[in-house]
């Protein structure tokens, strides 16, 4: 019982970067595709898409943010 809740434990402190890190990949290409998408349509300012694509990787700040914060001993 004491490995099961040991394991939880662990799993509740690394969870939040893990599932940052995989919604940032889907997000960001979803924005990239978008991204690309508008670029075919004007002729200048590619700028602020690159800027707008790279946006959801703040999803993985965020999740190192609370991981190193939650960072403790786990104990039953």
């Amino acid at each position: 019982m004491n490995e099961l809740v040991l394991t939880l434990g662990w799993l509740g402190i690394y969870a939040p970067m893990a599932l940052g890190a995989a919604a940032s990949a889907v997000g960001c290409s979803i924005a990239g595709q978008a991204s690309i998408g508008a670029m075919t349509e004007t002729e200048g300012g590619y700028g602020r898409f690159v800027g707008v694509s790279a946006f959801p990787s703040t999803m993985v700040i965020y999740g190192i943010v609370i991981m190193f914060t939650l960072n403790r001993d786990v104990t039953p």
